[in-house]
């Protein structure tokens, strides 16, 4: 059967999907092997499960950074990507920068998307034009899956005192802090794994576009 270059296109697309798709799914039986190697110490603060956000979002920053040096027409919005994974990695070194920063924190990081938005800004015509292009690409959509996995997702299912409420009082604080990480931290670390698909995804598509 002979395909058309739009038919080729699109099958391929399917099939970096079904492999996205075979990615998460393993990853999730990593995450299954590492609490069986770590138990109640997995989803700490700096334990290892947030090490490997940690990885995923750095890894995504280099990804978009990459995009961005290499592929001129896509720079204000490969900038801005990056800004944004690059926020993300330090709102996840939080506790370093409460001591190196205690005010301010990792709040400083949002410099970073100020500065890459006035960037975009100068170049605002061009800015939108490849962001218009974006939101048709399959890129998008996973990372709109990433962030809907990340922020209304783990953040409801992870909260406190909805977890407070489905557990009881015959559950202890350390129990429910417990619980809460495993959700939440869980479900982020599988959003942040989404977001760097999505950056290599995204580089695709700009091969592809040209």
């Amino acid at each position: 059967m002979n395909l058309t270059k739009e038919e080729q296109k699109n099958l391929h697309i399917a099939i970096r999907q079904f492999l996205y798709f075979l990615t998460t799914f393993a990853f999730v039986g990593i995450i299954y092997l590492l609490t069986k190697n770590f138990n109640n110490q997995t989803f700490n603060e700096n334990g290892v499960v947030e090490n490997i956000q940690l990885m995923f979002l750095l890894s995504s920053v280099v990804t978009f950074l990459y995009c961005a040096l290499t592929e001129e027409k896509w720079r204000e919005l490969s900038f801005l990507l990056a800004s944004v994974s690059l926020l993300a990695s330090c709102r996840e070194l939080d506790k370093v920068f409460d001591q190196i920063l205690p005010i301010l924190s990792w709040k400083f990081a949002y410099l970073f998307v100020i500065t890459a938005t006035i960037y975009a800004w100068k170049h605002y015509k061009k800015t939108l034009k490849t962001i218009l292009h974006f939101f048709g690409m399959p890129s998008f959509y996973i990372m709109c899956i990433a962030v809907v996995m990340i922020l209304p997702v783990a953040q409801c299912i992870g909260h406190r005192p909805v977890i407070s409420a489905v557990l009881g009082p015959r559950f202890t604080r350390y129990d429910i802090a417990v619980i809460k990480e495993l959700f939440e931290e869980a479900l982020e670390v599988v959003g942040y794994l989404l977001i760097l698909l999505s950056a290599v995804e995204y580089k695709i598509n700009i091969k592809e576009h040209k």
